[in-house]
């Protein structure tokens, strides 16, 4: 079985920021970066297998199991929505980004929650304990605001940085649970006003790179901002 370590740390008597929020921002930022690099390559290499003739195609994937018949339906169903398939790869990219974020935030908000009173001076009320236990729930802007609230920080992010977040995670969520077609949710939401309900909500690679730097952005900001001011805590592992 796997298990996925932290990068290792030093901590020193004299140190000003904790070591465990620059682990897992570290490790989140290698995990966004390695994300993008690998469905790159991935769409690279496709490309290139595609390129081989057809007989080339079919003869290795029956050899991987498949049979003439299903793979002449495969074709057919690719043809035929092939508008929706050709963006695949950016949409595998857009989910894992926001699969490592969601991690992220969970583990840094489980530091915060434990570690408040001693890094400063109070606990959590009950209110703010009960949204740091379900700030999965809230949109990326929500989150970096109930974190600047309750730790006495400004994590320096602009609006535009952060609207781009907000609509990072619309368009997760569009196509985790609507297979990316457009819906009033995401319409009454979003500041994109060039779609309708029914529409593909498309985005190519440089939208994706605007989401990709703010997002580590937010991952580099926040990590280092609560490390030194939960420099004070006492050691903290997963």
């Amino acid at each position: 079985m796997t298990k996925i370590s932290l990068p290792p740390v030093t901590s020193k008597s004299d140190a000003t920021a904790h070591g465990f929020p620059i682990q897992i921002s570290f490790q989140t930022q290698e995990f966004i970066q390695g994300s993008m690099f690998y469905y790159t390559f991935q769409d690279m290499a496709s490309g290139e297998f595609v390129r081989s003739s057809p007989n080339d195609i079919n003869n290795k994937m029956e050899a991987a199991g498949f049979n003439r018949s299903a793979l002449d339906q495969a074709w057919a169903i690719l043809e035929k929505y092939f508008d929706v398939f050709r963006t695949t790869v950016f949409q595998n990219v857009l989910v894992s980004f926001c699969s490592h974020w969601d991690w992220y935030i969970r583990k840094l908000s489980e530091f915060i929650a434990v570690h408040h009173l001693v890094a400063l001076g109070h606990s959590l009320t009950e209110r703010q304990l009960k949204e740091f236990q379900r700030i999965d729930r809230q949109s990326i802007p929500q989150q970096l605001e109930l974190i600047e609230q309750t730790c006495n920080i400004e994590i320096g992010l602009d609006s535009a940085q952060r609207e781009l977040l907000r609509e990072m995670s619309l368009v997760r969520n569009l196509g985790l649970h609507n297979r990316w077609e457009i819906d009033s949710f995401y319409l009454a939401k979003s500041s994109c006003d060039s779609y309708k309900i029914g529409h593909l909500r498309e985005f190519d690679a440089a939208e994706l790179r605007t989401w990709h730097q703010a997002l580590l952005n937010a991952v580099q900001a926040t990590g280092l901002k609560i490390a030194v001011q939960f420099k004070n805590a006492p050691k903290h592992e997963i």
